[in-house]
């Protein structure tokens, strides 16, 4: 600041002063904050002082461009220039950095489990630190490495901490398949008669045990020829490597035991025989395929030896072939002399042949 004299003379030689003060004001001295963001993410205030008005350049990422106060959210690392005028309408100007820290870039992997019979391992990379959610089906919510058993198909969001302390996300899908619905018939065998056929569905591979009676251990279809009651079990694999299993039986029937009794073992032709069947529900008598589920009454007019199989409820048949013989004798041909002619009172000889005993 400083003061002026003067000094004039006029016409007359006479002189005369005067004085004036030029005041000089001070620049204000403008200070404003710094900040550090992560992109996308956060806002940070700029606050200046030491002047009365501002005005804020550039205009990218600011909330406005005059003020004490400005929000600031720029997408790279930003400085700003604020320019600030005092009371006495002098400015000044200062800087400041707003810096941008980019994003961790997070990546977790997905994964394909059967319900109830797999875990799935998940892993986040990209972060430091991280979060996982919702819970359901994980081992934990923390870590970079984590178990997952949902029971239905789901996404998993997992939130990664950088080094620079800046936050992001991802998600991990997990899909959860079915098990196989595995089906198989049962089936019922006459033992030693019989193969049993079973066929099972619903998958795509299949394994059965025991297979000491089976055809095969593994396969769509089997054969079975167990001896005793027997229950198999079968493990069916689908496309999607999922495993269930279910279990079936083939059911042994016992085989009738036929018997035969007869009246008699000889007859005179043109006589019967009756044989009478037992052991089974039902019988067919050879010679003839005879069938009858009690007595057979024959007239047999040669030597015969019969047998029978005996069915019962099952349809399983007797293969003990129990026989009888018949032996069948020839009537004897009977000769008488001719005819005779009498008078009463006279007596004549009537003589026959071909017999032991005549009546």
């Amino acid at each position: 600041t400083t003061s002026y004299t003067v000094s004039g003379s006029d016409v007359n030689g006479c002189i005369g002063k005067a004085t004036t003060t030029i005041t000089v004001n001070s620049l204000p001295i403008i200070t404003a904050t710094s900040g550090t963001i992560c992109i996308g993410q956060q806002t940070v205030a700029l606050t200046t002082s030491g002047g009365v008005t501002y005005s804020w350049t550039p205009a990218t990422g600011l909330s406005a461009t005059f003020g004490s106060t400005v929000n600031a959210s720029p997408l790279v690392t930003t400085t700003y220039s604020v320019g600030g005028v005092d009371v006495n309408g002098c400015a000044n100007y200062t800087t400041t950095t707003v810096t941008v820290k980019p994003l961790p870039v997070l990546s977790a992997n997905n994964a394909t489990i059967c319900i109830g019979q797999q875990t799935a391992t998940i892993t986040a990379n990209g972060g430091v630190t991280y979060s996982w959610t919702p819970a359901t089906g994980l081992s934990a919510t923390t870590g970079s490495v984590v178990n997952a058993n949902p029971t239905t198909s789901t996404t998993y969001s997992i939130g990664g901490v950088g080094a620079n302390g800046c936050l992001n996300y991802t998600t991990s899908f997990i899909t959860v398949k079915p098990l196989p619905l595995i089906s198989v018939n049962s089936s019922s065998i006459c033992l030693g008669q019989q193969t049993a056929t079973l066929t099972a569905n619903g998958a795509a591979t299949y394994s059965w045990a025991p297979a000491a009676t089976l055809s095969s251990s593994v396969g769509t279809t089997v054969n079975g020829t167990p001896t005793v009651n027997t229950t198999y079990t079968i493990v069916g694999t689908d496309a999607n490597g999922c495993i269930n299993g279910t279990t079936t039986f083939i059911r042994i029937y016992p085989l009738p035991t036929a018997s035969l009794s007869i009246n008699t073992n000889t007859i005179c032709i043109g006589s019967t025989i009756t044989i009478t069947p037992s052991g089974a529900n039902g019988y067919v008598l050879t010679p003839g395929n005879l069938f009858s589920t009690s007595n057979y009454v024959l007239t047999p007019t040669v030597n015969t030896v019969y047998s029978v199989v005996g069915t019962n409820t099952n349809n399983c048949f007797s293969t003990n072939n129990p026989t009888v013989a018949v032996t069948v004798y020839t009537l004897p041909i009977i000769s008488a002399q001719s005819d005779a002619t009498i008078n009463i009172g006279q007596t004549t000889t009537v003589t026959a042949s071909g017999g032991l005993t005549y009546l």
